[in-house]
């Protein structure tokens, strides 16, 4: 986590259902520069921690579990997660502007607290990130089988399913299971969080912006090992290329690992390498494959294709 300054801080609350204090803001205020979030309840108390201008990460506790050592480690997307991932962000890209860039991941915030969901939101997508919000286990288990998402931040204290329910249930299913899970609550028990399979574990009260800086390390972390092949040859049509090249810078910046192509025998003859040096994915225009076998040797390779249309 990046030291940050006190006038950085954003944390979220110290306890699961902690009555609010007396000092909460009007409804449509924002988050006061130095502010933390005291409670569950989404109350704003004055910061407390170094002085100013010393760095810090927001208070003991804070500090995520799960690097070397610690709680869980990220894993390689399955070939199904993998092509969700990336379909899901060549849509994205078509959805926003020419020169805009798309969203970097879908994350999934599950909280019982709506202000706490809200902050979260808030934070998450002044990063770049489109969010889910659900505010039990019991939605959240129904939000990832609607829109599969990147990553899940999970609090445990909840109605119907408590956040280790709703690990044990995504971790235990093949086609959840690579689906990066962060835990975010104020019981400390991160050692359950590592037999579930979690990749973090936060406890209350936290920074909130360094949580966010995790959420985007994790996202790497998964996308770093993961090779797409992006197959552009020079005579596909002009919107086609555009749209090729928005969605590869995309996902260079998300962390893939991106190779060029220059046609479909080429793409062909990628997928004859040996495992080790084979692409994990294809990423070619639909107009090209409508013109070619590769979508019948891809998927006679088991490869998965995100075809751009």
């Amino acid at each position: 986590v990046v030291p940050l300054s006190p006038s950085q801080q954003v944390a979220l609350p110290a306890s699961d259902g902690v009555p609010a204090s007396d000092a909460a803001p009007p409804s449509d205020a924002g988050p006061p520069s130095d502010a933390r979030l005291a409670s569950d309840t989404g109350s704003w108390a004055a910061p407390e921690g170094p002085a100013a201008g010393a760095p810090a990460i927001a208070s003991a506790g804070a500090t995520p579990q799960g690097r070397a050592g610690g709680v869980g480690s990220p894993v390689r997307a399955s070939a199904a997660t993998l092509r969700q991932r990336v379909a899901s962000l060549v849509e994205r890209t078509r959805a926003v502007g020419e020169g805009d860039a798309a969203s970097a991941a879908t994350v999934l915030v599950v909280d019982d607290d709506a202000r706490v969901r809200g902050l979260l939101r808030q934070e998450l997508e002044e990063a770049g990130h489109a969010v889910v919000e659900a505010a039990d286990g019991r939605a959240a288990l129904d939000a990832v089988r609607q829109r599969r998402p990147d990553l899940v931040v999970l609090d445990v204290m909840m109605p119907e399913l408590s956040g280790f329910d709703v690990a044990a249930v995504l971790k235990g299913d093949p086609e959840t299971a690579r689906i990066p899970l962060m835990i975010l609550s104020v019981v400390d028990d991160p050692e359950r969080g590592l037999r579930l399979g979690v990749e973090r574990y936060f406890t209350k009260p936290v920074d909130v912006r360094a949580l966010v800086g995790e959420v985007d390390a994790l996202l790497r972390d998964v996308a770093s090992g993961t090779r797409v092949a992006v197959v552009a040859p020079d005579g596909v049509a002009d919107d086609d290329r555009r749209h090729t090249e928005r969605v590869t810078t995309a996902l260079r910046e998300a962390g893939y690992q991106i190779e060029r192509l220059a046609d479909a025998e080429a793409a062909v003859a990628a997928l004859r390498r040996p495992p080790s040096a084979r692409p994990d994915l294809l990423l070619a225009a639909a107009s090209l494959a409508r013109e070619s076998t590769l979508a019948d040797r891809v998927r006679d390779a088991g490869v998965p294709l995100v075809l751009i249309q």
